[in-house]
């Protein structure tokens, strides 16, 4: 390949993320969502890296199962659109090993380093559905 800097899209990764997209579209919440890839026997992506021989020390609880945060972080990640964001989070200090999200006007956004497996337009509808889902009004 002449660009080793690009990032290769994995089909099995990418039709994983196709599908995660398309139910939310379709009206089905991260919580739902979760439910339906466990069903289905879906690996989570930590337990997909591992099975591709990467290891990770800190395991926590949510690499066997999906959950709604990982659903969440996947419709939300513009990585799938062919963009690529840095800087989201950073370490606290040199000695501390423990991160903090940066607010997005922070964040270093590329566009167009990669092919992209969702489209922008379905990337944007799912961002209007998110944004309204998770205004809640209070109830009286």
């Amino acid at each position: 390949s002449e660009n080793k800097n690009k990032l290769v899209v994995d089909t099995e990764v990418s039709d994983i993320i196709k599908l995660i997209f398309n139910l939310y579209e379709q009206g089905n919440g991260v919580t739902k969502i979760a439910q339906i890839l466990n069903d289905k026997g879906i690996l989570t992506p930590t337990k997909y890296k591992m099975s591709k021989g990467i290891n990770f020390k800190n395991q926590g609880k949510n690499i066997e199962y999906w959950c709604e945060s990982t659903v969440s972080k996947i419709l939300k990640n513009e990585v799938y659109i062919g963009n690529m964001v840095q800087g989201y989070n950073k370490k606290l200090s040199y000695k501390s090993k423990k991160m903090v999200n940066q607010p997005k006007s922070k964040w270093v956004i590329v566009e167009n380093t990669h092919e992209p497996i969702i489209s922008k337009e379905d990337f944007e509808k799912v961002q209007n559905i998110l944004n309204k889902r998770s205004y809640i009004p209070k109830s009286r």
